[in-house]
């Protein structure tokens, strides 16, 4: 080995080499972020199927707490006009705790409140429109789990799992 050859100093790279070396430089940035982005959105994507399980899980477990408390609920009749006629009762009687038990679940304690803020002239027309309607015709939906009467005053039920049909509006 030359002494002299090991003294002399290296040539620089040609630029042809150089600008190799920037391109695939840049490719690789380029590779790095599109790698980063995909795995950005592969993030997200699992995180939005993750809530979107958790959401799914929730609505299950409030439709079984529901259904299970449909269940337990046994205030009112075998038919639409049965609990029609029991709810008319109830008025009569000035028992609106128990009146209210003959609307569905969620309404219970809105028309508590409303029976109880009613006057004596109001209850006193309502139950006359309620035991016309009573009289009335009604129509089943095509599963016969909800009935309806619309004459004189709007009256709408739906049946309960443990097949007690239940208010749900009066209008």
């Amino acid at each position: 080995m030359n002494v002299q050859s090991e003294l002399q100093p290296k040539p620089l790279p040609s630029r042809s080499t150089r600008a190799v070396r920037k391109f695939v430089a840049f490719v690789c940035i380029v590779a790095v972020m599109v790698l980063a982005v995909f795995l950005l959105a592969e993030y997200d994507r699992r995180q939005n199927i993750k809530a979107l399980d958790e959401l799914a899980q929730t609505v299950r477990d409030i439709q079984k707490a529901d259904y299970e408390e449909a269940l337990r609920d046994t205030y009112g009749g075998t038919t639409p006009q049965e609990t029609l006629s029991l709810y008319i009762s109830a008025l009569e009687k000035n028992d609106y705790e128990l009146a209210s038990r003959y609307f569905i679940g969620t309404k219970q304690k809105e028309e508590l409140e409303s029976l109880n803020k009613m006057t004596e002239k109001f209850k006193s027309e309502l139950l006359g429109l309620l035991k016309q309607s009573a009289t009335s015709d009604g129509q089943y939906s095509e599963d016969r789990k909800d009935f309806s009467i619309e004459k004189p005053i709007f009256v709408d039920f739906k049946q309960y799992p443990n097949g007690i049909w239940k208010i749900i509006n009066l209008k």
